[in-house]
């Protein structure tokens, strides 16, 4: 039976790894959106994709990471999923671009708010785009629209997986 999961689902993914000879259990958050798009990508199921990260988290573990392992493991599904030449020069980061974004809400008042786009996707949109800032905004508003009569939307979420879908490797 397959999950059924909403926009602002994230799955909790165990793995385990070694340390000095232990067996240790680590997990981490990622959204099944985000792993989903990685399968396609890589054109393998939803499970070795998920396996994939987990491996690079159990490398990020055995290496000594101890915070950010979910931030980690993003930026390695960022990095599979971006073109690689958008990312030519790129320090790799797990940092986030905070930028503003105009909406329209259900009574066609004009608001903003603040949300966070990885560095590694604002980097690839300032290389394919002109305006990347104008990229953010357009898809944030694209996500509220779209999903207009949702309530329990992650937009920000939603918005970071339109962009991806704008860098995607071909």
């Amino acid at each position: 039976m397959q999950t059924k999961y909403t926009q602002t689902s994230s799955t909790s993914v165990s793995f385990s790894y070694s340390v000095n000879g232990q067996t240790k259990s680590g997990s981490y958050s990622i959204s099944p959106a985000l792993l989903h798009l990685l399968a396609s990508v890589k054109e393998c199921s939803y499970e070795s994709a998920k396996l994939a990260c987990s491996q690079e988290a159990k490398k990020f573990k055995e290496s000594g990471v101890s915070k950010g392992l979910t931030d980690l493991v993003k930026l390695y599904v960022y990095s599979q999923l971006i073109n690689d030449n958008l990312l030519i020069g790129y320090k790799y980061s797990t940092s986030k671009e905070s930028k503003t974004c105009a909406f329209y809400n259900e009574e066609k008042e004009r608001k903003t708010t603040r949300v966070e786009v990885p560095s590694i996707i604002f980097y690839a949109l300032k290389s394919r785009f002109s305006n990347p800032n104008y990229e953010v905004s357009c898809s944030y508003q694209k996500v509220r629209d779209s999903f207009q009569d949702c309530k329990d939307v992650n937009f920000e979420e939603s918005m970071r997986l339109y962009l991806l879908n704008l860098l995607i490797k071909k």
